[in-house]
């Protein structure tokens, strides 16, 4: 985990997802700000009144640095980004659903912020979120 900022008392954390809920990796676009969400500085805005917000990417934390980096979210006034973390801290688990799959273990952010109260939003339709 790399702590950009204190969580703030009292506030929840959320918890995004970057590709598909930030950024569309997907697109044809070619210029980082085309691949960005609409809004998405009026949303993370919003929510920062509310939450504290930690990005979480199933991607390498160079890649999640220089996304957001690009994006402007790293350094814009009106919100911070309390952490960040990438895909080593996931977990690999197995379920007869869905078989073998990486997944977001929240126990880990617990670990760090053991007050948070928190909310997660991420693109996958598969389970990959666990409370171990």
């Amino acid at each position: 985990m790399h702590t950009l900022n204190p969580p703030r008392e009292g506030k929840r954390l959320l918890v995004l997802d970057i590709d598909y809920t930030l950024f569309d990796h997907r697109s044809s676009a070619e210029n980082p700000h085309e691949l960005m969400r609409p809004y998405l500085h009026e949303f993370l805005t919003a929510a920062y009144a509310e939450y504290d917000i930690i990005i979480w990417s199933a991607t390498s934390m160079k890649w999640v640095e220089v996304k957001m980096k690009e994006l402007g979210v790293l350094n814009n006034p009106d919100y911070k980004i309390t952490a960040l973390l990438d895909h080593l801290a996931m977990i690999s688990v197995q379920s007869q659903s869905h078989g073998v799959f990486d997944c977001k273990p929240l126990g880990l952010i617990w670990g760090k912020f053991p007050e948070s109260n928190t909310v997660i939003l991420v693109d996958s339709v598969e389970v990959e979120v666990f409370d171990f």
